[in-house]
């Protein structure tokens, strides 16, 4: 970002401080349907319209160094995988025989010499997902192997973060991040001359409640003085919160540090970061699910999965300027426990709101205007759906369009 942007959001942080009262011109936010969060068939919906037709971070490529490093993706209804090919491109197949459906890959992570067998009939294929070699093909009257390679899914990667898209007919990937891209490529990703974020260490858990929950805790800082009362409210001013409403869905937000809070670091930084991510905490939401916070020295993000409508499961990223090593791992440790923390209170009262709203106890969710990115959300998964196929009483009012960023 520049040095004119980095300013304005200081501006804007200083300024929402100050603000006594409802922002005027900005409309009074509809309030939600609850069984938006709790619908079996709004969840189907955004199932197949939402996550089987967006580009959704995945993993890193840190995760597959290697030609024939293999990663189950097990975070999807359809079986998948990742490699990495002869050429180091990391591609996205159906983990699906063409034969008969059966399983080329059995465990989470998995290294493969020149093919992937299928281990029901021993059918294999190159790394780059061609068919190979079929056992006793004498047997098959009419067999056309250069027809039935794997089944490829669109993959990409943008800052060493690797997304796949389920449409065959998805717009590239740089379009999709275009305003995140424009904001942050030069400081963390592709032009900052190498990839800036190190993987360092994932996390997988199970958790009760709805996908949208997990993201809308990381999307708002309306809970933070009561939530993170003895974490992070002592170093962050709830109140000095500002947010942008990006195009493709995305969303942007800052909170300014409390006054006399300025962080030290005894490792290693970001080197064309802003400083104004020292600052506060500064973040972006990835529509839908991947929340990506950048600060000086580490970058983490969240991803909400949508298991069932009361279930979702939730990951965690860190990745930092430089890979963990023994002179730097108590640092880079304390770090990951101090974000492990917050994190966990930012789940911890999801499962009693799922049961409110699965016993009927709420209703409706009225949002306030520090809640608004929770709300262009809601409206993003609706034109992702499409208005004729959500039903009447669970569609959000469109009303924040005249507040997007262009």
């Amino acid at each position: 970002m520049d040095s004119a942007f980095a300013d304005d959001i200081r501006r804007r942080a200083a300024w929402e401080k100050e603000r006594e009262q409802h922002p005027e011109g900005f409309p009074a936010l509809p309030a939600i349907p609850a069984a938006r969060y709790c619908d079996p068939a709004f969840f189907r919906l955004e199932r197949e319209h939402v996550f089987g037709k967006t580009w959704l971070f995945v993993a890193h490529l840190d995760e597959l160094p290697e030609p024939g490093d293999v990663l189950l993706l097990d975070q999807f209804p359809m079986p998948l995988l990742l490699i990495r090919g002869e050429d180091r491109k990391v591609r996205a197949f159906y983990n699906t025989c063409r034969h008969r459906g059966g399983p080329l890959i059995r465990e989470p992570k998995a290294h493969v010499k020149t093919r992937l067998v299928c281990q029901y009939h021993s059918w294999s294929y190159d790394l780059e997902g061609r068919l190979r070699g079929v056992p006793d093909s004498k047997n098959f009257g009419n067999l056309d192997m250069t027809c039935l390679g794997l089944g490829a899914v669109n993959c990409d990667s943008w800052a060493g973060l690797i997304f796949i898209n389920l449409d065959p007919g998805a717009r590239p990937l740089r379009k999709f991040l275009a305003p995140i891209i424009k904001d942050v490529d030069g400081e963390i990703g592709d032009a900052a001359g190498s990839v800036q974020l190190r993987f360092v260490r994932k996390t997988a858990t199970q958790q009760r409640g709805n996908w949208k929950l997990g993201v809308d805790a990381n999307i708002e800082t309306y809970h933070v003085n009561t939530v993170h009362k003895t974490s992070a409210a002592p170093a962050i001013d709830q109140n000095a919160t500002t947010m942008w409403l990006l195009e493709n869905g995305h969303s942007r937000m800052f909170i300014a540090n409390r006054p006399g809070i300025t962080p030290r670091s005894y490792i290693s930084g970001f080197p064309k970061v802003s400083a104004v991510t020292g600052e506060g905490v500064y973040s972006y939401l990835i529509y839908p699910n991947t929340v990506l916070v950048i600060a000086p020295t580490m970058a983490f993000t969240t991803q909400t999965w949508p298991v069932a409508p009361g279930q979702m499961r939730y990951d965690v990223y860190y990745m930092m300027a430089q890979e963990m090593n023994d002179s730097n791992r108590p640092a880079y440790e304390g770090i990951m426990r101090a974000t492990d923390r917050v994190l966990a209170e930012d789940l911890g009262n999801l499962p009693f709101m799922q049961d409110s709203f699965e016993a009927g106890t709420i209703n409706t969710i009225p949002l306030n205007y520090q809640e608004r990115r929770i709300y262009y959300l809601h409206e993003e998964i609706d034109r992702r759906i499409g208005d004729e196929l959500v039903m009447p009483h669970l569609r959000v009012a469109p009303v924040l369009a005249d507040f997007v960023e262009k």
